[in-house]
């Protein structure tokens, strides 16, 4: 009787051996891991500038790879590259924004992000000439630089300025008009300035003004102190005139005005401390603003008579100028007795 059972537990177990169990494979050994060590940290503020990066790659065994095959990758190369030869490689800064920066050997790879934004360094003024004529305009622009010179996009907000307000004007957008001073071809230093993140930075530029040839006189207009009603702005202008052939020709230039001017005379005769009535009417351009220039002539048929008496002629006129008792002058509605006004004189006397 035991011979049976004896068959019928051997079956079992070959059975169970061989039955619906699923065969285990062992676990992989680990793979390699590795790390990316960055020379300095923080913001890229300059484009072209470098960081140096070095991966260590560590064996399963966490010993550390003495060569490993390491490549690299950016995912923004518009904002930074990368480049390298085994575990070391450089990161150069092209634009603003965030890149992420892998490294990669076999199946482990690891990645570091990398921020760059442009600081302002410097500004450059951009001018289309480097001449201006006296009564003319020319328009500025400016550009923010970094530390490495690259232009740094969409910055706004520069404001032009100048000390030399006897040689040139210009408003806070940029807008330059030539005056020039008592001597020919002179030069402005122009300044542009812009403030971003809490930093200034400014730029400098020369405009030259080229001669005032051929015009013979000169009016440097400031603010009309002349009493019963003196007046302190900030406006200042410059006339220019010169007499030939019977026409009287004249460059009117002025700058920040408390409004637009609403009409320019000569007057005369009077001294540099005294008023007159009105000699000649200039009439101004279609569209008058606080800053402006005109060129225009007149002849003796627009002089005005003076207390009912015949108006001087043009030879009377040029006399009063060199005689020092005719002066240009500038209204604004502010002002309507003359926001600005200068003495005509005759710079070669």
């Amino acid at each position: 009787m035991r011979f049976p059972v004896s068959i019928f537990c051997t079956s079992l177990l070959l059975a169970a051996c061989s039955g619906g169990y699923e065969r285990v494979a062992a676990p992989p050994p680990p793979s390699a891991q590795v790390t990316v060590i960055a020379a300095s940290s923080g913001v890229l503020t300059s484009v072209g500038d470098t960081r140096a990066l070095t991966a260590r790659v560590l064996a399963a065994d966490g010993q550390v790879i003495a060569s490993p095959q390491v490549s690299w990758r950016s995912s923004a190369p518009a904002v930074a590259t990368v480049s390298g030869t085994g575990t070391d490689a450089t990161v150069t800064a092209v634009g603003n924004g965030t890149a992420l920066i892998t490294a990669m050997t076999g199946d482990a790879e690891y990645t570091i992000g990398v921020t760059v934004r442009q600081v302002i360094g410097s500004v450059a003024i951009q001018r289309p000439a480097a001449v201006v004529e006296p009564g003319e305009t020319m328009q500025l622009t400016a550009v923010a630089l970094d530390a490495r010179f690259h232009e740094i996009p969409f910055i706004t907000g520069f404001t032009f300025s100048t000390h030399d307000t006897r040689v040139v004007l210009v408003t806070p957008d940029g807008v330059v008009t030539g005056l020039a001073s008592l001597s020919d071809d002179v030069e402005a230093t122009i300044t542009a300035e812009v403030t971003r993140d809490g930093v200034t930075a400014l730029g400098l530029t020369k405009v030259r003004v080229a001669p005032v040839e051929p015009f013979t006189f000169k009016a440097l207009m400031a603010s009309n102190n002349i009493t019963p009603d003196p007046v302190f702005t900030d406006g200042v202008g410059v006339g220019y005139l010169s007499v030939g052939n019977g026409i009287a020709s004249y460059v009117i230039a002025w700058n920040a005005l408390s409004g637009p001017a609403t009409a320019v005379h000569i007057h005369g005769p009077a001294n540099a401390f005294s008023g007159a009535g009105i000699l000649v009417d200039l009439p101004l351009p279609a569209q008058s603003e606080t800053h402006g220039a005109f060129r225009e002539s007149f002849t003796a048929g627009d002089i005005r008579s003076l207390a009912g008496a015949p108006p001087i002629s043009m030879d009377s006129l040029v006399v009063l100028i060199i005689n020092g008792s005719a002066y240009l002058d500038v209204h604004t509605a502010a002002h309507p007795a003359g926001e600005i006004r200068g003495q005509l004189f005759w710079p070669n006397f």
